[in-house]
């Protein structure tokens, strides 16, 4: 059997594929961002119609394609819905502010196309000098059209409509919204964005430095402003991800803000998360605060999409922290996450998303942390993935009945799932092979779990390979994986349920379980639609 596991044979990125946004369609009503790509309003209401959110979904779908041989081309709309159907969740807290009385506009302030080149060019080299005064009045003035009455009034407002004639009369004229649809709110961000891109890519860290201290200047202010300037800044800062106590406090205080916009809470989590992955590290105790307000705001919201709620566990494994450490036994925030690890009716990105999470924990200081147990739920999840590969191949006829969504498990099979127990590159003491070594028993526990989830993905793989005439046999050996697995599992069990001492039950019948149970449950689909698992 070749080693279809090795990382060349995926691409370098796949471990971040399943952590990246959405596979295919998921609309937040009332609160759906501009895509620097292709602007699309936000909608009070939703109809199940074939291209519900097309335009909102483009960016993210492209964004979030496993990085694997063969994958879909997600910009083919089609395509991409064979991942998973379109997903309608409502914010209600975007209501209140989606109304255009709500917008304050900025005070203008003049640049000219000369001004936002000049600072463009200053983000390509770091050889070139750096004209604070210039990036500051650029940033002031795009932050001013985010702002823009007529492109925000347009963005809001229907399709074009056609009034029904009257007998005897010649229909009306189509009545045509004024203003340019959202293009200027459109140009704005991207223009916010451009510098970052092209300065991060030429490790201009003195442009990145003076340019994001400017974004923090001039763009929080907006974050209290009309939906659709709130979210567009929040992308800008998220992106940014100023590596400064600062900024790191201004995104905790958008997820603790019980009136703040689901979508301005997302792109805190990303901005976290990219301080983090650009390299920034601050004091244990500012790192582990940080991680339990996303832990809280993860358990006080028990209707948060699932996106969000990667999103949330993304952001804690690259922090690391499992527990404050005044607390450090108790374990606070990686019994957030186990929430989530233990939650079968959980999709299966966020249920891998929470075993790498805990897998990348610090857990040295935590006494008696039950490996085991996440071991235990990780191969749950293996199971839960491989089977879900295997119902999507038939035997009699033989076809593929849906390759797309098959890579998209597997790619998360191999990805996050993997990484629980192997780690992240680069990453010391990542892992749960790694983590657990202080713990002899719990180490063999976890290698016997591991040990069995490796034929179980490789033969997922060999079954995505497989010629058609061959289905039927490769679709019996995964089942003979899986079989072994959850034997083990079945006959196995973890000696307690509790991640720590004294902690939560994760048992079938435990608090924790429970509470497992109420965080898988999304919001209410809108529009008639399923939740999409």
């Amino acid at each position: 059997m070749a080693d279809v596991l090795h990382r060349s044979r995926w691409g370098s990125r796949w471990p971040r594929a399943m952590a990246a946004v959405v596979p295919a369609g998921f609309l937040l009503l009332m609160a759906a961002p501009v895509a620097t790509a292709q602007p699309a309003p936000p909608k009070a209401q939703a109809t199940p119609k074939k291209d519900a959110g097309d335009e909102t979904q483009a960016k993210d779908a492209a964004a979030a394609a496993p990085d694997v041989a063969g994958a879909p081309d997600t910009d083919n709309d089609d395509k991409s819905k064979r991942v998973a159907p379109v997903e309608v969740f409502k914010d209600p807290n975007a209501e209140a502010v989606l109304d255009i009385s709500k917008l304050r506009p900025l005070t203008p302030a003049p640049f000219s196309n000369q001004d936002l080149l000049r600072v463009k060019e200053m983000a390509q080299s770091p050889n070139n000098r750096v004209d604070t005064t210039l990036i500051d009045r650029v940033v002031r003035g795009l932050a001013a059209q985010l702002t823009d009455r007529r492109s925000i009034q347009s963005l809001l407002e229907g399709p074009t409509t056609t009034a029904l004639p009257q007998p005897g009369k010649k229909a009306a004229a189509a009545k045509k919204p004024e203003g340019d649809g959202g293009k200027a709110i459109q140009i704005a961000t991207k223009n916010l964005l451009e510098p970052i891109f092209t300065a991060r890519a030429a490790k201009n860290e003195i442009f990145l430095r003076d340019y994001s201290q400017s974004l923090q200047r001039h763009l929080p202010q907006l974050l209290k402003n009309h939906l659709v300037p709130r979210v567009q800044a929040m992308i800008v800062l998220g992106e940014a991800a100023p590596p400064t106590l600062d900024a790191l406090n201004m995104f905790q205080s958008e997820l603790s803000n019980r009136s703040q916009v689901l979508w301005v809470k997302l792109w805190a989590l990303q901005g976290i998360t990219n301080i983090k992955r650009n390299g920034k590290g601050f004091a244990a105790n500012v790192e582990s605060q940080a991680a339990r307000t996303i832990a809280d705001f993860l358990e006080s919201e028990r209707s948060l999409p699932w996106l969000i709620q990667l999103r949330g566990l993304e952001a804690l494994g690259y922090l690391r922290q499992s527990g404050l450490a005044v607390e450090a036994s108790k374990a606070r925030m990686a019994n957030t996450v186990m929430l989530f690890l233990a939650a079968d009716q959980a999709r299966g990105e966020v249920r891998s998303e929470a075993a790498r999470t805990l897998g990348r924990m610090q857990v040295n200081a935590v006494p008696n942390f039950n490996f085991s147990m996440v071991a235990f739920f990780a191969g749950k999840v293996a199971v839960d993935l491989a089977t879900e590969v295997n119902d999507l191949y038939s035997e009699k006829p033989a076809r593929a009945v849906n390759a797309t969504r098959a890579k998209y498990f597997v790619a998360t099979l191999i990805g996050p799932l993997y990484e629980a127990f192997t780690g992240v590159p680069g990453e010391s003491n990542s892992g749960l092979l790694q983590s657990s070594r202080s713990d002899p028993k719990s180490t063999k526990y976890v290698r016997q779990v591991f040990d069995l989830i490796r034929p179980v993905a490789q033969e997922s793989v060999e079954l995505l390979n497989s010629p058609s005439k061959s289905f039927g046999s490769q679709k019996k050996s995964l089942s003979a994986a899986v079989d072994a697995l959850k034997d083990f599992l079945a006959k196995n069990p973890p000696e307690t349920w509790m991640l720590v001492p004294g902690g939560r039950d994760f048992g079938q019948n435990g608090a924790g379980n429970a509470a497992a149970r109420r965080s898988a449950e999304a919001a209410p689909a809108m529009a008639g639609l399923g939740r999409g698992r």
